[in-house]
């Protein structure tokens, strides 16, 4: 769950940044208690419908292309390095 607190602490420096957060229909955020933190901090949760790969083909697609611009062509390594050059 360090990428939720790494979201969380996001949102705490920008709290009026518009966010989505999008995942699968795994057991975590699936619970009662993962959507009901997410609206707190004024967070989307979008999810595909079960049995339906095809709703979240358009999100992979976006991730896909997002990592590769990261980690490829910027030599991303980690999100370390992210917050590394956030801070200049």
């Amino acid at each position: 769950m360090s990428g939720l607190k790494e979201i969380l602490d996001i949102k705490a420096q920008y709290p009026e940044m518009e966010m989505v957060l999008h995942t699968d229909q795994g057991s975590v955020y699936s619970s009662k208690s993962f959507n009901e933190l997410l609206p707190l901090y004024n967070i989307v949760h979008s999810m595909s419908r079960a049995g339906t790969p095809t709703d979240n083909a358009a999100m992979e697609a976006i991730n896909g292309w997002i990592k590769a611009e990261m980690f490829k062509d910027l030599h991303m390594k980690s999100s370390l390095l992210i917050s590394k050059l956030e801070k200049g």
